[in-house]
């Protein structure tokens, strides 16, 4: 989560034509790996339990609901539009196997 808050410093280190835009892709996707790292303990719980068809249910619509961001968002917002269908789609996922371990 360092990355989170000292990210602007750690682009403008790497990049001499860093711009604020590069900030904000990074916490987005940094905000995206966070759900996918707490994904793989319910991943792993619903895989445990023999679920791994409604575990792929809900992999498959996150990967539906991806493209369709991407196709929509990456044309109006490029870099960052991607980084946001990433997020949505992950807090999507996520949302799904919580139900499902929730359920079970």
């Amino acid at each position: 989560m360092s990355i989170f808050f000292y990210g602007q410093d750690i682009l403008k280190l790497l990049y001499s034509d860093y711009q604020p835009e590069f900030y904000l892709t990074l916490r987005l996707l940094i905000l995206s790996y966070f759900m996918v790292a707490v994904a793989y303990v319910f991943g792993s719980l619903l895989v445990a339990a023999g679920k791994v068809r409604n575990l792929n249910l809900v992999f498959g619509s996150g990967l539906i609901l991806n493209i369709i961001f991407n196709v929509w968002l990456i044309p109006n917002f490029q870099a960052i539009g991607a980084a946001t269908a990433t997020l949505i789609t992950q807090i999507f996922v996520l949302i799904g196997q919580i139900f499902l371990s929730e359920k079970k």
